[in-house]
């Protein structure tokens, strides 16, 4: 990765700012499939009862909000450099940003109960609407 972030050349339109596409495309298809992986441990953990998936899609968690954020954040410096902006109301930048609140409400709805039996499956519940 250092290769491509450090010696890959510039664009001719874009300049320098290119190459934070090696890290934002990258942190956008992991936040998705971390949600993916979520989405079915927590179907999982709802039919069949079973706590280890629900604990895996809670360890799987805050993983895919520290790349939900990663590819906000870059994807806002990348747009400043490109667009002139911070930010656009776009579909696929506003669908991440669902996404990181789906994230955060997710880890909230877990730690706002102490019974770690109530947590999994309310929680698992909110991945399938």
């Amino acid at each position: 990765m250092s290769l491509a972030l450090f010696f890959s050349p510039e664009d001719y339109k874009q300049g320098e700012i290119v190459r934070i596409m090696y890290i934002h495309v990258p942190s956008a298809w992991l936040a998705l499939g971390i949600y993916g992986l979520i989405a079915l441990l927590s179907f999982i953990s709802l039919v069949w009862s079973n706590s280890i998936a629900g604990v895996l899609a809670h360890a799987a968690a805050p993983a895919g909000t520290v790349f939900s954020a990663i590819c906000l954040i870059t994807g806002s410096i990348w747009g400043k450099g490109t667009w002139g902006t911070w930010w656009v109301w776009d579909a696929r930048l506003t669908s991440m940003l669902i996404l990181f609140f789906l994230y955060v409400g997710y880890l909230s709805l877990w730690s706002a109960f102490d019974n770690e039996a109530r947590a999994e499956k309310i929680s698992s519940s909110i991945c399938h609407f």
